[in-house]
């Protein structure tokens, strides 16, 4: 009850919240209920340093946007089959790690 109110509290004063599910039977209620709260979230794997090292994880954040332009851009039909793969493994990779806290500006 008192951690409830708290949280009530921090949410009328227009505070930011994550939320941290790494198991498999909390992922997905995580991300659907951060998404439905306009919040962040780690559903997958805790990758070390994420608080730690924010200016890491931002340029993976960068290269994660970068690499979904290209997508949405049709830019790996252009590359040769292996080159298009690694990128689609690579970006498969980024958004499962770092889906739900690509948007988050800073800590």
């Amino acid at each position: 009850k008192e951690a409830n109110s708290y949280l009530e509290g921090a949410a009328r004063d227009g505070k930011t919240f994550l939320f941290i599910g790494t198991k498999r039977q909390a992922s997905t209620l995580i991300a659907q209920e951060a998404k439905r709260c306009d919040s962040f979230y780690v559903n997958h794997r805790w990758l070390g340093g994420m608080l730690t090292n924010w200016t890491t994880l931002k340029e993976r954040i960068i290269h994660l946007k970068d690499l979904e332009q290209q997508e949405a851009g049709n830019t790996f039909d252009l590359l040769t089959k292996k080159e298009a793969t690694l990128r689609r493994k690579e970006l498969k990779k980024l958004r499962q790690h770092l889906d739900g806290v690509k948007t988050m500006p800073s800590l």
